[in-house]
């Protein structure tokens, strides 16, 4: 077969022509390692995407490792909390209740678990003004140091009816618990979502972890690559607000400029019989063990009869909808009735069932006294809450 010299040398000549350009690039490359490092500003995440079923705190802490650990976080300035930067101290369990909480000190003691997203959690406050400790405290001066009390904070962000029968089931059951409190509704707002149907059991994603591609590798392991990728992807939201801005300043801004909802969106009734089946089974869970149970409607900033005012739309960023991948802003009255309907879900479950329920969505005031961003307390907010 006759060979073709000119094409092969042509070759060669790009071989040879490239060599200086590699030696080029393997030396700004270096220089970036001992001169400027730039930690990876989208880092690859194996895990994105995906939902544990039976592991809550795997949703919400796989960024910081497994646990037990502490982080804290620049959360900016929110009004009506008192730090800048949040504390968190997370158990083996990925819970924020200390360890040693875990189990019973005395025959007279008195256990409450209080289960649910980051309305329980709440990360942003002081640990000692979040509002299952401060209901501790204040169980404890009514009996006068009577009887010894002890609230064990179960909240973990972005968890719903879901993951809180993963977590009664195979977490409450062993901690020798008298009451449960459950604080439902904010995180099961997804079910006004079509393609977020829980009546599909696929919904809920187990891990399953996929490595990176060669080209990921290289623009997330390198410095050239990471450098590309900030100038093209622009900087990460949360180096891109402002010194002393919420921490959801960026997500408020990106949500402005989102196109209006163009529907009234709802949600479906077997979703909303999904959830009731779910607050049955997690009070007969709590029956078979022994736990007596209160349930608690979720209240929320926005309102029914009215827009948000100048200074609650500044501070509102959870009014988020998205379908087909687009991203839309609900008004904050369509935000209240699907809340509102999960509400009502809750207290007709259990008023048909017997369930104890404090409907206090109906008392909490919908101010900026109470809430620093659209569901999310502030610590007078919280002693509220747990008075």
């Amino acid at each position: 077969m006759p060979v073709n010299h000119g094409a092969w040398s042509l070759r060669k000549k790009l071989a040879f022509a490239s060599i200086p350009t590699l030696i080029l690039l393997c030396f700004v490359e270096g220089m970036f390692w001992l001169v400027a490092p730039l930690s990876d500003p989208f880092p690859f995440d194996p895990q994105a995407g995906s939902y544990h079923r039976f592991l809550p705190h795997w949703n919400n802490y796989q960024k910081f490792g497994e646990p037990p650990f502490d982080a804290s976080k620049d959360l900016g300035r929110l009004a009506g909390v008192s730090d800048t930067v949040a504390q968190v101290r997370i158990n083996q369990y990925g819970y924020l209740y200390p360890e040693q909480a875990g189990r019973r000190t005395s025959e007279g003691e008195v256990r409450i678990a209080v289960i649910g997203g980051s309305t329980v959690e709440c990360l942003a406050l002081p640990p000692e003004k979040r509002w299952p400790e401060v209901m501790g405290q204040l169980l404890k001066q009514d009996w006068a140091g009577d009887r010894e009390v002890t609230v064990l904070n179960l909240g973990i962000s972005g968890q719903d009816t879901r993951t809180h029968l993963a977590t009664v089931v195979q977490h409450v059951a062993n901690l020798d618990i008298d009451f449960v409190v459950f604080m439902l509704g904010a995180n099961d707002l997804f079910r006004a979502r079509g393609s977020d149907s829980l009546l599909d059991s696929i919904a809920i994603k187990a891990a399953s972890p996929s490595r990176p591609s060669t080209c990921a590798l290289l623009t997330t392991r390198t410095q050239l690559g990471r450098r590309l990728r900030l100038l093209v992807r622009g900087v990460p939201d949360d180096r891109a607000r402002r010194p002393g801005e919420p921490y959801f300043a960026s997500a408020r801004d990106r949500l402005r400029q989102a196109p209006l909802l163009p529907f009234d969106p709802e949600i479906p009734a077997g979703a909303l019989d999904e959830y009731g089946r779910n607050i049955i089974t997690l009070a007969s869970v709590c029956r078979a063990h022994g736990m007596r149970i209160l349930f608690v409607t979720q209240p929320m900033l926005w309102h029914s009869d009215r827009p948000l005012s100048d200074k609650e739309h500044d501070v509102s960023w959870c009014l988020r909808f998205v379908q087909d991948d687009q991203l839309y802003r609900m008004k904050s009255k369509s935000a209240a009735r699907l809340l509102g309907s999960l509400n009502t879900r809750l207290m007709q479950v259990c008023q048909s069932r017997g369930y104890p329920c404090l409907d206090l969505a109906a008392r909490l005031p919908e101010t900026l006294k109470i809430f620093y961003d659209d569901v999310h307390y502030t610590e007078r907010g919280a002693r509220v809450v747990a008075t």
